[in-house]
């Protein structure tokens, strides 16, 4: 139902569609799938921000590390974030193996590792044995989805 799928559409974009700036089909596709995955993105980096004992690890133009602030940074808010949809963290007391299974207890899709990095490069951050926690989602996604990790993260004990 082509009707059905503009109503879902416009229903992760917030109903905001400009196609003057695209002039194809599949730019107009692209644009949505953006939109969607950075409601995404903006959801759970906004959520983690806030969890005083994670560190989330991020390529902010230079690779940077938040090592926390009171603010949300600018890049988890801006509207044109342009990044692929996947956010890496580490919890202070949990580790990221515990984390993981934790949330596949519960049905959450989510992996922990070094994933393909240098030991080096793990050093340097700070990163234990288990690596970080990824969680990787896409336009198929939905808020709900993100909203049910978020409140099984917050079952783990120690977690806030």
């Amino acid at each position: 139902d082509h009707l059905g799928c503009d109503r879902v559409i416009l229903s992760h974009t917030g109903g905001h569609i400009d196609t003057s700036e695209t002039c194809s089909h599949v730019s107009i596709a692209r644009v949505l799938i953006q939109r969607v995955e950075t409601r995404l993105l903006h959801r759970l980096l906004g959520y983690l921000y806030k969890c005083p004992l994670v560190r989330i690890m991020q390529d902010t133009g230079q690779m940077k590390v938040n090592h926390k602030s009171d603010a949300v940074p600018s890049f988890v808010t801006n509207e044109n974030l342009q990044r692929i949809p996947i956010v890496c963290f580490v919890h202070a007391n949990i580790p990221s193996r515990e984390i993981v299974q934790h949330c596949r207890n519960y049905g959450v899709v989510c992996r922990a590792c070094k994933f393909l990095s240098s030991e080096r490069l793990w050093e340097e951050l700070d990163v234990k044995d288990g690596g970080v926690v990824r969680f990787s989602f896409a336009h198929y996604n939905t808020l709900e989805e993100i909203e049910s990790s978020i409140h099984v993260l917050e079952m783990m004990y120690g977690w806030l």
